[in-house]
């Protein structure tokens, strides 16, 4: 059986589509046949629709979240986007854009890298044979954090001489037992001198996770399965190394869980007067420098690779000129530009109503380690899904490439019962979340404007709407919640209320079928005679945003989590491609 997910990705375009017209971008002068004006937008809720709130949740916010529509003079936080000036709950102007812009960026080969941050990740997998590898070489040390000249943090490590050692049949206690003494301390403390390290019971474990003694000091790393034993390092250390700034500067995220320090590193912030060096596990570059370091010996260790290492280089920004979506939305940094098409907040139309219930939920999604989704794996077999060569890419691979786009398919219409998904007790766990989306058949309207469009932008933004489906057979994928089947969304243009004009303030007929034809046209011409169906990535993207598709019993996360993703990565398993699960069914 192949991998059970509920997204999967639009595969990356070979080259990159840059507009000729693109340098001649302008908002004061206008194009000879530009086109501006207005079209009114219906969004109508094919499956349950969620629209989450920017702000943070207070801490001490009740259960119930339906309660949280609070008053527009203190907006701290709403489960739901709310648009203060019409007091009503309200899909965002940003929601329907990143849509708007995914969608056209898929269709005109647009480059994934303006919209990707170059973020590295930190890994810790054992299946990965990169990573157990490296745990061969990592030594153990101490270190010492400082500011530079340029008041940045740095620091430096002094090896410890000789090997670390495992306190064998040292009995270890759990973080809860730390906080008080019991007759099972009394037996650490035993073991302890028997192994000849001087402990100091002053302040107890609480206020000492190191003991010092004459020859070796007692580390806890920190809670690892069902370890029983902690670590002893020497005392005696080798020449200090240095620590660079970014080293360091990795650690911190990597030691961060939504900006707060874990519980580990916390401890030794807050005592930082007590502990002038901190134990550490670490590993060496070949020219003998910190590669990296951690507080524990299975550390998640940084890739040394980023984002943009796994982009082609024709997806990585250029200078020579902006693609389809930075032309007409507009980008922000270095090369700053505004857009040229506005879309507003939808307000929901009279007889919309919620879902009767609150639904609990996970929304946890796998880690970028999970590589055997998110990267290219060649060559695997369609039928099974399982790499043929043995070797599946990873971030400890040479090379690697990530697998394109990502796109949560839509369900059948008016298929998800949001009550056959949570499980009992779900109310009650620590990483569940709740929401109350609205219900299937809820409409929203409004307006996205546009400014002096080139004929070509205009059609390739109504085809972008459209999905290049004159009849609205295809849906949309908007809003939160989208791996429990929410977001199915069906978008018509209301051309009586719509507005479009030349140049010279004269209204121009909105005939959508012909712009959808003109659009292909002009596909055909920038991809030498491709038509848009014939292009890999509008192929999966349309065939993920086709509701009659019969996978609904494969959009959901393999389970038990997290046994099942090791299972996978065991076998060597892949993420076939959506069109692949149609054309080979058999294998699901």
């Amino acid at each position: 059986m192949s991998i059970k997910s509920p997204y999967n990705f639009v595969p990356l375009s070979e080259n990159v589509f840059r507009p000729p017209w693109g340098a001649s971008i302008s908002h004061d002068v206008p194009y000879e046949d530009g086109l501006s004006g207005v079209l009114e937008v219906e969004i109508e809720a094919m499956n349950p629709v969620f629209f989450r709130d920017g702000s943070p949740k207070p801490a001490d916010l009740e259960p119930e979240l339906t309660k949280a529509h609070q008053n527009p003079r203190q907006p701290e936080y709403s489960q739901m986007f709310q648009n203060w000036v019409a007091g009503r709950d309200s899909p965002q102007a940003t929601s329907v854009k990143g849509m708007l812009r995914n969608v056209l960026a898929i269709a005109s080969r647009c480059a994934i890298g303006p919209t990707t941050d170059d973020r590295r990740f930190s890994i810790r997998d054992l299946t990965d044979p990169g990573y157990r590898n490296a745990l061969r070489n990592v030594r153990a040390g101490w270190l010492t954090l400082k500011e530079s000249n340029h008041g940045k943090e740095i620091g430096m490590i002094e090896e410890c001489k000789g090997k670390f050692a495992y306190g064998k049949n040292f009995l270890r206690p759990t973080y809860k037992e730390l906080r008080s003494f019991s007759s099972r301390f009394k037996k650490t403390l035993k073991l302890g001198e028997k192994y000849g390290v001087k402990w100091n019971a002053k302040g107890g474990f609480e206020k000492k996770k190191l003991v010092h003694g004459s020859n070796a000091s007692l580390v806890f790393a920190g809670h690892v399965g069902s370890r029983k034993a902690e670590y002893f390092f020497p005392n005696d250390t080798l020449s200090p190394t240095g620590v660079s700034e970014d080293t360091v500067k990795i650690f911190r995220s990597v030691n961060s869980k939504k900006g707060k320090p874990t519980e580990n590193w916390n401890y030794y912030l807050n005592n930082r007067q007590g502990w002038k060096r901190i134990p550490v596990f670490f590993l060496r570059n070949i020219d003998g420098t910190i590669a990296s370091f951690g507080l524990s010996l299975m550390y998640r260790m940084p890739s040394k690779k980023g984002i943009y290492d796994a982009l082609p280089e024709e997806h990585l920004q250029q200078e020579d000129g902006a693609d389809m979506t930075r032309a007409m939305f507009g980008e922000v940094g270095k090369r700053e530009s505004a857009g040229r098409v506005w879309p507003g907040n939808f307000l929901p139309m009279k007889g919309n109503r919620r879902v009767s219930e609150t639904t609990w939920v996970t929304v946890g999604s796998p880690e970028a380690s999970f590589t055997n989704a998110y990267f290219e794996q060649f060559p695997y077999n369609v039928n099974s899904g399982v790499v043929e060569n043995g070797k599946v890419a990873t971030w400890t691979s040479h090379a690697f490439q990530i697998r394109g786009w990502k796109r949560y398919p839509v369900r059948h219409d008016k298929s998800v019962d949001l009550s056959k998904i949570p499980l009992p007790g779900m109310e009650k766990s620590d990483v569940a979340s709740a929401f109350r989306p609205w219900a299937t058949g809820s409409k929203f309207k409004g307006k996205i404007r546009f400014h002096n469009l080139h004929p070509s932008e205009f059609s390739a933004l109504i085809w972008a709407i459209q999905l290049g489906n004159a009849e609205g057979s295809l849906r949309h994928s908007l809003g939160g919640m989208k791996m429990h089947g929410c977001g199915s969304v069906r978008i018509t243009i209301e051309k009586s209320h719509s507005k479009v004009y030349n140049v010279h303030r004269k209204p121009v007929d909105l005939d959508i079928p012909s712009h959808l034809i003109k659009f292909q046209e002009d596909i055909e011409k920038w991809l030498a005679g491709m038509l848009p169906a014939e292009i890999p990535g509008v192929r999966e993207m349309r065939l993920m945003a086709d509701p009659n598709i019969q996978t609904a019993e494969q959009l959901g996360y393999p389970e038990p989590f997290p046994t099942a993703y090791r299972d996978l990565k065991n076998s060597k398993k892949v993420l076939r491609t959506y069109g692949e699960q149609q054309e080979f069914p058999s294998a699901q």
